[in-house]
């Protein structure tokens, strides 16, 4: 109850304080602000989705890629603790890592398809 107490202009101790807080947080630069927990949660998640990510890319795509992107996917959710603007890099790496591994696994495959379409098409010259 003492938390909840009501000043004059009809605010509570608890929305005055965070009002405070806001708009700290807002005053400070960029690299010094601290995020709001639902700011957080949206940025853990996300970790969390890299690393999904890595994974249909070491199953789907190019796995020593994909296997690179799992590591740093798994760095950056161990880095979230204390170094939250160092794991927000790595899983960023972690996705172009991931993304890099589908397509040159889909390159891979187109280029094998037109080496099979050229090869069979040598072959009907020769005959």
């Amino acid at each position: 109850m003492a938390n909840n107490t009501s000043y004059a202009n009809g605010k509570t101790q608890k929305e005055d304080s965070s009002l405070e807080m806001r708009e700290l947080t807002e005053s400070l630069p960029h690299s010094i602000c601290i995020y709001s927990s639902s700011t957080a949660y949206q940025k853990r998640t996300q970790l969390g989705k890299y690393r999904h990510l890595a994974i249909a890319s070491i199953l789907c795509g190019c796995s020593c890629i994909g296997i690179a992107a799992l590591i740093l996917a798994v760095k950056a959710e161990e880095k979230w603790k204390y170094d939250p603007e160092s794991a927000i890099k790595d899983s960023r790496r972690s996705c172009k890592y991931s993304v890099i591994s589908f397509v040159v696994f889909f390159l891979t495959m187109l280029l094998l398809v037109a080496f099979f379409v050229l090869v069979s098409y040598l072959v009907t010259l020769t005959e």
